[in-house]
């Protein structure tokens, strides 16, 4: 049970960590579009 949980623990926060990434790089590529349009 104690390894179980542990594993769901570090799965829960290994998801956490990779929408947080994917949202920054969403958001980096927005306003890279947005900049890049504003330029043109």
């Amino acid at each position: 049970m104690k390894s179980v949980t542990g594993e769901g623990l570090s799965f829960r926060k290994a998801k956490r960590r990779w929408t947080i990434f994917f949202t920054l790089i969403v958001i980096s590529l927005v306003s890279l579009l947005s900049l890049f349009i504003f330029v043109l």
